[in-house]
């Protein structure tokens, strides 16, 4: 069977609406205490949910869809933790099919615990010129205020053909980089007093991001899919992060713009 094995609650003095959902798939208990120490943090209360299958010898009955499960635990969460490549099978299934949740105008962030870090002190954002990376920052900074955690401003950029092979145009491309990333830092700098630089490397975002997250204690990207996981992840940036990160990685949706009234 699915169940909720265990609810932390928070202090008294927090919202009791407040709570991150972590769905755990295998023996590996790093999502957990990842999502716990987050709790704390946040003072949210912690949802946990087992995913495992667990059928009854008196019934026939099917083993709920774990998917339909983080679904109903995550309404309205802080965060969605789930386990990365090694702890469990089921990840990528799940990441290609959580929907968004609607609850508060837009999906909550999933985290991605594959290998946890103690503390979170280094926090790599991926950005570029999207809404979505622009919530990644926000996200970002917000963390690092929380932790007292260092910035990381990283955009990659690629030749995009032959013609990029001229040196004005590698120039141009590596200007066009290293100014995206100069405004980020400037952002950053001006929401937060932790430290904050960035880096424009050459190379496919999944690789650069990947690389960065060796020294790193958190990666934060954004999504630009709207329909949720189904389109957000699967065969993306990030679901490539999320398997080859050597740190727990962060996927951050824009919130989704409602019309003004009539």
């Amino acid at each position: 069977m699915v169940a909720r094995l265990h609810e932390e609650h928070p202090a008294a003095d927090a919202t009791p609406a407040r709570h991150i959902a972590v769905g755990i798939d295998g023996p590996a208990d790093a999502p957990l205490r990842w999502a716990s120490r987050e709790a704390r943090a946040r003072g949210c209360t912690l949802r946990i949910v087992d995913l495992r299958c667990r059928p009854h010898a008196l019934t026939a009955d099917p083993c709920p869809d774990p998917r339909e499960t983080l679904l109903v635990e995550a309404a309205g969460a802080e965060l969605l933790v789930v386990g990365g490549a090694g702890a469990g099978d089921g990840h990528r299934a799940l990441l290609a099919s959580v929907p968004p949740n609607a609850s508060r105008g837009g999906p909550c962030p999933i985290v991605v615990v594959r290998d946890e870090r103690p503390t979170v002190g280094r926090i790599v954002v991926g950005v570029d010129s999207s809404n979505a990376a622009s919530a990644a920052l926000d996200w970002a900074i917000d963390e690092a205020n929380r932790n007292g955690a260092e910035i990381v401003v990283v955009h990659a950029w690629q030749r995009r053909g032959p013609a990029d092979r001229s040196v004005r145009l590698g120039d141009l491309r590596r200007a066009e980089a290293a100014g995206l990333v100069d405004v980020a830092v400037r952002y950053c700098r001006e929401r937060t007093m932790q430290t904050v630089r960035g880096d424009a490397p050459v190379g496919d975002p999944a690789s650069v991001l990947v690389a960065a997250s060796e020294g790193a204690d958190l990666v934060v990207v954004g999504s630009r899919g709207r329909s949720g996981f189904r389109t957000a992840l699967f065969g993306s940036v990030a679901l490539d992060l999320a398997d080859g990160a050597r740190c727990p990685v962060v996927v951050i949706h824009p919130r989704l713009r409602r019309p003004p009234a009539a």
